[in-house]
């Protein structure tokens, strides 16, 4: 009985198992700070204020390669009790809880910036996705607080944005943040006149995302199906009125299709007699050819072998000719960046002319120089290990400007 005690003192002790940290995820804030919507300082999306002493739990780290030392200089995704998540810096987490201060902290009420619904009519959604359940509708004007962003982007009628989960009275749910702006006097979005002229056995083609099909020419109700990107239609019947859906002015369509019949929005719709454009948000690939490289890590949450859960901001592509394979830009651009750039070690970023910036990082050598314009396909460096590299790969990100927010690489390349 003794020796059976003194295991489990000795397990308790070792492994400290105390009710505090049950969680590994579980952190104490150190100093004030803000809790922001996206990871850089200079970000106005304000969720709420954080106090010394505060227990928060930590979701992931993203790694902030703009510092020499990547160690404790990442950025936290963290969410509070009252079910807020953002980001505060890594610096400011603590697995112990900090000694009272002899000063009283003060906590100030926080008042959440109200965020402007700058579209004629907003659908909340029960899920980060077009396609999701409609949960209610916003209308311009009204005003939303904001509980978090999704991880992930998506690229909405020419928008490149986060979805948000929103608050409005009673209601929550999520919306595409593209569409809603801090400025309470708000630049509002044209509405995109419609383009085609519909009419009845004319063929269409559905655009480069999927189709919802409904059982009546309305988004209330839960889609019974959808129509694959590129898909071929035939138009049966045309709703005479026209509604503006997400910034676009179309008809309801009932169609025929690979996936059956039924109705669908007609704002999303190209003519199959047109030359189909190059979809602008549409980047070549910075390797090639296909089958020279594989991808090596994703954009998205990562966990790392030792190490706390990270989040990676882009993409990873190891090239079989290993250092010195040739990088090339992925468009037409200008040069804003060609330098030893802290952790992303050789760095290359190009501003393009839908209003993205894309990183080519790690690079053994740079073949352009800051402000010179770069065409498609132009090669721009070579491959290597530079900076905070563990071995030969290019790390790639999309992003809207130089360190602002960053999207998914792959929604971006072509296949």
């Amino acid at each position: 009985m003794t020796k059976t005690l003194i295991s489990l003192f000795f397990l308790f002790t070792c492994f400290n198992l105390s009710p505090e940290n049950k969680s590994s995820s579980h952190y104490y804030i150190t100093e004030k700070v803000p809790v922001r919507g996206f990871a850089y300082e200079s970000n106005e999306d304000i969720m709420e204020v954080v106090y010394p002493g505060d227990k928060v739990s930590v979701l992931y780290i993203e790694e902030d390669l703009t510092r020499d030392k990547v160690q404790n200089n990442g950025w936290a995704r963290i969410t509070l009790k009252n079910g807020v998540e953002g980001f505060v810096p890594e610096k400011f987490l603590s697995r112990k809880k900090p000694k009272r201060s002899k000063r009283k902290i003060i906590r100030e009420r926080f008042v959440p910036t109200p965020y402007t619904v700058i579209v004629n009519r907003l659908n909340i959604r029960s899920e980060p996705s077009q396609n999701a359940d409609v949960l209610g509708q916003l209308n311009k004007g009204n005003t939303v607080s904001l509980i978090k962003f999704s991880d992930n982007s998506e690229w909405i009628d020419g928008v490149s944005a986060k979805w948000a989960y929103i608050k409005y009275n009673d209601q929550v749910g999520w919306v595409f943040s593209g569409y809603l702006s801090l400025s309470n006097t708000p630049t509002t979005i044209d509405i995109i006149e419609p383009s085609n002229v519909f009419e009845i056995d004319k063929k269409f083609k559905t655009s480069h995302e999927d189709t919802p099909i409904y059982d009546m020419p309305n988004n209330f109700i839960d889609p019974v199906g959808s129509i694959p990107p590129g898909s071929e239609i035939t138009i049966l019947k045309i709703n005479p009125r026209f509604e503006t859906l997400e910034g676009k002015l179309s008809k309801w369509l009932y169609v025929n299709s690979s996936k059956g019949k039924g109705w669908i929005f007609g704002g999303d719709l190209v003519e199959v007699a047109e030359t189909i454009k190059k979809d602008k948000k549409k980047f070549s690939h910075p390797l090639k050819p296909k089958s020279k490289y594989k991808i090596t890590s994703k954009y998205g949450p990562r966990k790392l072998k030792g190490a706390k859960p990270k989040f990676h901001a882009g993409m990873d592509f190891y090239h079989f000719d290993r250092i010195g394979a040739p990088i090339y830009s992925v468009g037409d651009g200008q040069v804003i960046l060609a330098q030893k750039y802290y952790s992303y070690g050789n760095l290359v970023v190009i501003k393009h002319g839908n209003g993205m910036v894309t990183y080519y990082a790690h690079l053994n050598k740079i073949l352009v120089k800051k402000n010179s314009k770069v065409e498609v396909g132009e090669k721009i460096g070579e491959l290597g290990t530079t900076g905070y590299s563990t071995g030969p790969h290019l790390h790639f990100e999309v992003r809207e400007d130089l360190g602002k927010k960053h999207f998914n690489p792959a929604l971006y390349l072509q296949n």
